[in-house]
């Protein structure tokens, strides 16, 4: 338009109306393009001053986390590891590195997905087959360390996205495998499952006087060690009557005959399976536990644990129906013995917090406060969704955009203001070159 009314001025005089009104129009885009110019440039600047000084999530740590809050430096990590804070020591034993070997580890940033999605993280809390706010599988295994149960589960389950950046501490234990600890939570990150070297084996005895029993091969000191299953009553001769149950094979302890199984009802919503579905502030929610033993043999001093650290994030609690609550936010009952083919059934009732809190994502952690209420029991896991205002809404949306890291970004940015500039400096340019045009059409009467 622009170069078609200058072209025709010259012999159409009458033009210089539409000259005007363009020369008009021209001016107002300007100022559109000048506004958002100025926006865009604003939006860079603070996107620089972020990335120079990021902001810090308001919840640092989480009961998911090996060391709450996590550490800072290689040194901190150390001295954490000497004194042995939190079981950090005995945790780094177990994985065969000394707190001397920690003190040469080196800094690396490893992506979730490296070494084609093997890599998995321990931490204090287990979260079931899935991640409730990824819908990613975990394949968690449990791992005992001094008494304690870990989780093990797939790094790459916590992401929203394709992948996740963390920043941690490599090292190599004494076997020569590489061991990783996370700057953010402590939790320790092996390569594939993690096997701990076998114990040694007992002292050779004294090979007895020789009494063979017939049933057994080798040599036996009396009648008495025919008996192949000696942890049940009377004289068994083979070993299949050794085993309570099928499950018990690979593993002789009882508890393996146990059918574990849990779920929660919602009382204030009439909702007799809540898992999946959506809670409200106020609800009062039942978790039911039962143990059955499936098994031929009476499982003794049996105890039964619940983790209720996730729970408690958006709950508190109504009745533990005679358990106790612990400083870990782990609810147990006195031992009892399960005979064979009775069922052990303990409840927990809670209440939801009313209004239900809108706290961010941890830093350590991003399963905690994400709007669900997790549970697991010896791996059947249960999930009440919870509702979620505008703001945290939008914090949930973000969590699912891809990283692009600070350097892209700046890129983009950089490459939007340049393109936003290019635009206003044309229309700019445009509107003065009309202006120009009228004040020479007037002056010389069009010739």
């Amino acid at each position: 338009m622009f170069k078609k009314l200058l072209s025709n001025l010259p012999f159409n005089p009458s033009l210089i109306g539409e000259v005007a009104f363009y020369a008009k129009r021209m001016h107002g885009e300007e100022a559109v393009r000048r506004a958002g110019f100025v926006f865009i440039a604003l939006a860079v600047l603070l996107q620089v001053f972020a990335i120079a000084s990021p902001p810090e999530q308001t919840l640092a740590e989480s009961n998911n986390d090996v060391l709450r809050g996590g550490f800072t430096t290689r040194e901190q990590a150390v001295a954490y590891c000497r004194t042995n804070k939190q079981d950090f020591s005995s945790i780094m034993a177990y994985y065969q590195v000394s707190c001397d070997a920690l003190a040469t580890a080196s800094t690396q940033m490893v992506r979730s997905t490296d070494y084609n999605k093997q890599l998995h993280s321990m931490g204090r809390v287990p979260q079931g087959a899935r991640i409730a706010r990824t819908g990613k599988p975990t394949n968690e295994y449990l791992v005992m360390i001094n008494g304690t149960e870990y989780s093990m589960k797939n790094l790459w389950a916590w992401d929203s996205g394709a992948s996740s950046t963390y920043k941690m501490l490599v090292v190599k234990n004494t076997r020569g495998q590489t061991i990783r600890i996370m700057y953010t939570c402590g939790n320790i990150v092996t390569e594939a499952k993690y096997t701990p070297p076998p114990p040694p084996a007992p002292p050779k005895k004294p090979t007895p006087p020789k009494d063979v029993c017939l049933n057994i091969p080798g040599i036996q000191l009396n009648r008495e060690e025919c008996d192949v299953c000696t942890n049940i009553p009377g004289e068994q001769t083979n070993k299949s009557e050794c085993y309570p149950c099928p499950e018990a094979r690979e593993n002789h302890a009882t508890t393996a005959c146990l059918e574990l199984q849990k779920n929660a009802s919602n009382q204030t919503r009439n909702i007799p399976d809540a898992n999946g579905k959506d809670a409200g502030p106020n609800d009062i929610i039942i978790y039911s536990l039962t143990s059955k033993n499936a098994g031929t043999q009476t499982v003794e001093d049996f105890v039964v644990e619940e983790n209720m650290s996730d729970v408690l994030e958006y709950a508190t609690i109504v009745d533990l129906h005679g358990g106790q609550l612990n400083d870990k936010d782990i609810v147990s009952w006195p031992q009892e013995d399960i005979p064979p083919g009775t069922t052990l059934a303990k409840q927990i009732t809670v209440k939801v917090k009313g209004p239900v809190p809108q706290t961010p994502v941890s830093a350590s952690d991003p399963g905690s406060f994400d709007l669900v209420m997790t549970n697991v029991y010896y791996g059947n896991s249960v999930h009440v969704r919870l509702p979620a205002s505008i703001a945290k809404t939008a914090e949930l949306g973000v969590s699912t955009m891809p990283e692009t890291g600070p350097g892209t970004t700046l890129v983009l940015a950089f490459a939007i203001t340049g393109l936003t500039s290019y635009f206003f400096a044309r229309s700019r340019l445009l509107a003065r070159e009309l202006d120009i045009v009228r004040t020479d059409f007037t002056s010389t009467g069009g010739m």
